[in-house]
């Protein structure tokens, strides 16, 4: 059963992160860790990682048998080896910054307030009886002072802002930012040196990596002002508290506000409240509370939890902070992926074959090439021999990443390249045209896009039903004889139709839709394709994401987005497949220790007849989850019960039909 597990939190409980992994498929496991090796101990076989404070270093991802992600709470992955979590194929997450930045902007702006204002000097004085302005002097007034920020990213900025209505003027240094973005901001660009010399009051904001940290040591506190007071709501480390609680005993600076000491007591068990800073009445300490608030809290639980989730899945990370190698990708313990055959071609195909929709650009909410090329690498290093795609999916963008990634990767004589035309573009719109004339044109096409000479499986997309079937199979055979395809397949046709068909031109396949919610095929089409000897190719194994278990009614579709428009996702089927994904998600959790997306795509794999399930992805962690998938079956009892669970929840199906393009008149 996969586990995600939780090295430490201080939250108090772990029931958000409970609710979402849960929820998923997935099991939650969690602890209180001050030490890599009790992070070996507790943690060694999970598939996933949480940390808010404990190291995660290369001795403990070494130590990991099956980890696929880390997730960081929060937005710093110091204390996590991420060249080492790299070389194991570990994908690693965060937060990004805005999930606290206006918390610690404010909270930035009250300790420099608090310190420059004496704000800790007079409630001490005056609980003790002193009733005094002295007791706080020397305080100097803010405007015409300058404020300096080390770093200027999105809390940096939020400081600034806040800084300006003071009458201070805003210095910055960032090596990493254009200077006219800083002046543009009404921020003046500086040096290093220069910020550190001319500053009255310094905010550190600035990340912690092995360049900064102890940067804040004696030779950098010697050079600032008497006068000056240091604000550190970075981490800890960046100052050398030794350094510090020296330059402020000796008068070196004036004062300092720190949002965290330099051995970080949150990562300690039996910390104890032993640094001199503690006892000096001129520094003012809060612990590494800048980022919180009640908001932030829930939201950066909620982002650690869903990043494993998607990863674990088999969905990119919205987060990602490394690139996992695609030679890395699958683990070596995997089972074997396992093979069918489609008739006229000898390669062995993959059962699970890589469905390309989304890498079209259209209909999905937008791809990155670059990604889509990647993914397609990641899927034939995973055994992954089989690709299936369409001048449909975008206009014939789709077929071209696949030939750009094969001409790459090499190695095409040991892929099955599958597409299917058969629709004609006009204006934006696709409409059915299987007519010769159009089937010779759009091979010549997608040899083109695919940068081939030879195409292994060619599908029509949709009948048409202005052309004659046998035309369309003539045409198909005319060219397997030219040696343009090798293999004929058809895609959405009725068994009266491949009939016709299959009297002209061998058929080699069928690719209908199949999956838990959308069942009809097994009816009629896949029957008929098991006693003809004919190969299924079967498309939608996921529902259109539905099977993932990462979608709920909270879940909003933008842009181009065909389920804006799909039925299942509309109300009020929406909330019954919704109902029936979390019922099979516990079945799947506490029958065979799986996600749910795992029971979708064994369950499509252990129909009878089905040869080979389309898996769409457009991204390489989306296919983390293949290994999930081989090595098991579904009992009989276990096909009835899910059969149960989907009659007790879908009360009212509905199909794929509203994908079908439109037919179109032929003269």
């Amino acid at each position: 059963m996969a586990t995600i597990f939780i090295a430490d939190y201080d939250f108090g409980d772990v029931e958000i992160e409970r609710e979402i992994i849960e929820r998923a498929g997935f099991t939650l496991s969690a602890a209180q860790c001050k030490s890599e090796d009790e992070v070996i101990a507790l943690g060694r076989d999970a598939d996933g990682v949480l940390t808010q404070y404990a190291r995660i270093g290369a001795k403990a991802i070494d130590a990991f048998t099956r980890c696929r992600v880390i997730a960081r709470y929060g937005t710093g992955v110091d204390i996590v080896d991420v060249d080492a979590a790299t070389r194991r194929g570990i994908q690693v997450t965060n937060a990004p910054n805005d999930w606290c930045s206006d918390e610690v902007a404010d909270h930035a702006i009250t300790l420099w307030l608090a310190a420059a204002r004496k704000i800790c000097a007079y409630d001490r004085a005056t609980r003790l009886g002193e009733w005094h302005w002295k007791t706080g002097q020397p305080i100097w007034r803010l405007r015409g002072r300058v404020l300096g920020i080390l770093s200027f990213g999105a809390i940096a900025r939020g400081i600034a802002e806040r800084a300006r209505p003071f009458g201070v003027e805003v210095w910055a240094h960032d090596p990493f930012v254009d200077e006219l973005e800083m002046r543009q901001c009404g921020v003046r660009p500086v040096s290093f040196d220069e910020l550190v010399a001319g500053s009255d009051y310094l905010i550190i904001q600035a990340p912690l990596t092995s360049q900064t940290h102890h940067l804040f040591n004696r030779a950098t506190l010697r050079r600032m002002k008497p006068t000056a007071i240091l604000i550190n709501t970075a981490r800890g480390p960046l100052v050398e508290d030794a350094a510090l609680s020296e330059a402020l005993a000796e008068g070196w600076i004036a004062g300092a506000a720190l949002d965290d000491l330099e051995e970080e007591p949150a990562k300690q068990r039996d910390w104890r409240p032993n640094n001199p800073l503690l006892q000096l009445p001129n520094v003012i300490v809060t612990p590494h509370a800048a980022y919180y608030s009640e908001e932030s809290i829930g939201l950066v639980r909620r982002i650690a939890a869903e990043e494993a989730v998607r990863v674990l899945s088999g969905r990119a990370p919205h987060s990602p902070v490394n690139e996992v190698a695609r030679a890395t990708v699958s683990s070596p313990t995997a089972p074997a992926v396992e093979h069918a055959s489609i008739p006229d071609i000898a390669l062995p195909a993959s059962r699970i074959g890589l469905g390309t929709w989304a890498m079209g650009g259209m209909q999905w909410g937008g791809t990155d090439d670059d990604v889509s090329v990647r993914t397609i690498h990641a899927a034939l290093d995973q055994g992954v021999s089989l690709i299936d795609t369409a001048f449909a999916y975008g206009f014939g963008h789709s077929e071209e990443v696949i030939g750009r990634a094969l001409a790459e990767h090499g190695g095409r004589d040991r892929v099955i390249v599958a597409t299917k035309g058969g629709l004609e573009r006009i204006g934006d719109g696709l409409f059915r045209n299987s007519s010769r004339g159009q089937m010779f044109s759009e091979v010549e096409q997608s040899l083109r896009r695919l940068r081939t000479d030879y195409i292994d499986l060619y599908q029509v997309h949709w009948p048409d039903y202005a052309i004659p079937y046998e035309e369309t199979a003539q045409a198909l055979a005319d060219l397997q004889q030219a040696g343009k395809i090798r293999a004929i397949g058809v895609s959405n046709y009725s068994i009266e139709a491949m009939e016709r068909f299959r009297r002209i031109a061998p058929l080699a396949s069928a690719q209908p839709p199949l999956n838990l919610f959308e069942q009809q095929a097994l009816q009629d089409v896949i029957p008929w394709c098991r006693a003809n000897e004919v190969a299924t190719l079967t498309y939608g194994a996921l529902c259109r994401g539905l099977l993932t278990g990462l979608i709920d009614e909270n879940t909003r579709f933008e842009g181009d987005d065909l389920r804006k428009t799909d039925p299942k996702f509309l109300a009020p089927r929406f909330a019954q497949y919704i109902a029936a994904v979390r019922r099979l998600a516990e079945f799947a959790r506490e029958r065979y220790g799986k996600s749910v997306l795992a029971l979708a795509v064994r369950w499509v794999l252990d129909q009878p007849g089905v040869s080979v399930a389309l898996w769409g992805a457009r991204n390489p962690g989306e296919l983390t989850p293949l290994n999930e998938v081989m090595g098991w079956h579904l009992d009989q009892k276990a096909l009835i019960e899910i059969d149960d669970i989907l009659r007790e929840t879908v009360h009212d199906p509905v199909g794929p039909e509203f994908m079908a393009p439109p037919e179109r008149l032929h003269a």
